[in-house]
């Protein structure tokens, strides 16, 4: 993803020259060598008065802790077939060694999505004087390697990458950068197809035997559009397949699926007491003041396999608790704050998309939006309007106003629809001017700031008086047969946990409140379940929620399926935020999927 701003100086690498890849094969016992050498250019170095910044052209990753020194990493991917077993690593390392003048630039801190009452953020601690008072090399090891497995055209992969990190004294203020790398991977590959998949289907929708009679209407246009779609109930899951709890049932079933009949989609069909969702321990503590104590996330069922192919539990120690990961984010040199317990690697292997549906009404309404966008949204002007919601998401904190930086960032990468800005800068953003342009129609809708269960917010630029626009305004959007694709780039929009009734009314997330608007509202929605970070201050695409954001959009392409361009954001997420910049699972947990993942974007 291109950065459309820096922190502070920019750091970028790029690799300059590949040596000559060899391959070779044993035949008697099957193990296969690949090398690769990797000949980097020299650093270039730019300061000013207080830091220096390391360059080596090209690339933007760098190993990145806030309150860290800033270092570039070089970063190698390599492929290889599903189920194939990874023996042995070895990684050779030439480096020069520099004395540099100044100490290097540090990470800054998180900007908190959490606060539309503009508390202060951290963004001026930008030092952690432990680090910089250290008389060894940061990081202590020079290389990390992530192998994780996922979607690649359709095909499952077995992913190695390979990061060699610039390491650096901070008492003596020396830093060592590689110029030379050869990494030698030694692997056996898979003995048979893991896969007897026939491609008999696309689709599997999982719902309750009491959605069955709506849902089948769904089925039927599917097949009749060349979706070749079933069912199953979640009786009969329960009844057929073996697991500690419902969620591991369900994610066997998909298993079976994916393998048997070679589904790609997933489509559930419940809210979270009907098909329920896995509840996940990604404690992320910041400072002490926020703390993200679970996560609900339907990632779970996506991630099918873990990195040796095997059925990925989420639970490798097997306590009860899943994808338990603790975060305390006090930034203590070498990421003594960071605890994987369970190990998992988070990468998609499946498109899950849910409509959390509670009875019969919300299926029924919701199959009718869904074939009625597919067949009769083609050709039509409205679709070509993109409407961009922000305005100063963190008022007081940089010199930007972080939302309408990231929606003309997303606009400037969609040119073939018309922008409408609804941003504070120009006025135009208020609850009345958002449900009038929605009103008109529109293919999507990215909205970038605060967030929570019941509604969103933004600022003007340095004001703290927030703009709220709240769940009961949807009432007065009128779009029917014009129903965009939502984005929020916001926290606990998509909480479908969240209980909260009004004179003996539920009162659902606004995420979910304006798909199940009837004769109106959207079509589908991407949010957040929990509390998330808005990147750093000055960029707030380094890392977080606008970086998935961004990436949802860079996956668009004429005639792509919804599910399709939110599982290619998700892998650029992982290989550009989570493997080469910041370990953050929260991120790509907390936001899921709200509607058909087969949809198709602009219909047929």
């Amino acid at each position: 993803m291109r950065k459309i701003i820096s922190i502070i100086i920019t750091i970028t690498f790029i690799i300059t020259g590949f040596g000559a890849f060899a391959q070779q094969e044993n035949i008697n016992n099957k193990i296969i060598i690949i090398s690769d050498q990797i000949i980097v250019s020299k650093p270039s170095f730019i300061g000013n008065d207080n830091y220096i910044s390391i360059h080596i052209e090209g690339s933007e990753s760098y190993f990145m802790q806030p309150g860290q020194p800033l270092l570039p990493i070089i970063s190698k991917l390599f492929t290889f077939p599903f189920e194939s077993e990874i023996i042995d690593i070895n990684i050779e390392i030439e480096t020069e060694t520099y004395k540099l003048p100044r100490i290097i630039t540090p990470c800054p801190y998180f900007s908190i999505l959490k606060n539309i009452n503009n508390e202060k953020d951290h963004e001026d601690e930008f030092i952690n004087q432990k680090t910089h008072n250290l008389n060894v090399l940061y990081p202590k090891q020079p290389y990390k390697i992530f192998k994780s497995t996922g979607l690649k055209n359709n095909e499952q992969i077995l992913f190695c990458n390979v990061q060699v990190i610039t390491q650096y004294n901070p008492s003596k203020n020396i830093i060592k950068v590689p110029k030379n790398i050869i990494i030698t991977i030694k692997y056996i590959p898979p003995k048979k197809p893991l896969f007897t998949k026939n491609n008999e289907y696309d689709m599997v929708i999982i719902a309750p035997e009491v959605f069955s009679t709506q849902i089948q209407r769904l089925i039927d246009h599917k097949n009749n559009i060349g979706v070749l779609t079933f069912s199953k109930t979640t009786e009969e899951i329960y009844n057929q397949y073996n697991g500690v709890d419902k969620p591991e049932q369900i994610k066997y079933f998909i298993k079976d699926a994916v393998e048997q009949y070679g589904i790609k989609y997933v489509f559930l069909i419940g809210d979270i007491y009907h098909v329920p969702i896995r509840k996940t321990a990604v404690t992320w503590n910041y400072f002490g003041d926020l703390v993200v104590p679970d996560v609900i996330t339907d990632l779970y069922y996506s991630d099918i396999y873990d990195q040796s192919g095997s059925f990925s539990i989420w639970d490798t120690n097997q306590d009860g608790i899943y994808s338990e990961i603790r975060m305390i984010m006090n930034y203590q040199p070498y990421n003594e704050t960071l605890e994987i317990i369970d190990e998992i690697d988070g990468n998609p292997d499946v498109i899950i998309g849910r409509l959390p549906c509670s009875n019969n009404r919300d299926v029924r309404n919701i199959v009718n939006k869904i074939i009625t966008y597919e067949t009769t949204t083609y050709g039509s002007d409205w679709f070509n309007k993109m409407i961009l919601m922000g305005g100063d998401t963190f008022p007081n904190v940089g010199d930007i106003s972080e939302g309408e930086y990231v929606t003309e960032y997303i606009s400037s990468i969609m040119p073939d629809f018309e922008p409408i800005k609804l941003w504070t800068s120009l006025n135009t953003y208020s609850p009345i001017k958002i449900n009038f342009e929605i009103s008109k129609g529109a293919g999507f809708v990215s909205y970038s700031g605060h967030g929570f269960e019941y509604g969103f917010a933004t600022s003007e630029y340095n004001s703290n008086s927030p703009i709220f626009y709240y769940l009961p305004y949807i009432l007065g959007i009128q779009n029917w047969k014009k129903y965009p694709i939502m984005y929020f780039d916001a926290c606990l929009t998509a909480a479908l946990d969240f209980n909260y009734e009004i004179l003996n009314i539920n009162i659902p997330p606004i995420a979910w409140a304006i798909i199940k608007k009837q004769n109106g509202g959207s079509i589908a929605c991407i949010g957040s379940t929990r509390v998330g970070f808005g990147g750093f201050a000055g960029d707030p695409f380094i890392a977080g929620t606008s970086c998935l954001h961004a990436f949802f959009y860079e996956a668009y392409e004429p005639g792509i399926k919804l599910g399709d361009m939110f599982i290619q954001a998700q892998q650029s997420f992982i290989e550009e935020i989570i493997n080469n910049v910041i370990y953050d699972p929260l991120t790509l947990q907390e936001f899921i999927l709200l509607g058909d993942p087969s949809l198709k974007i602009g219909g047929y």
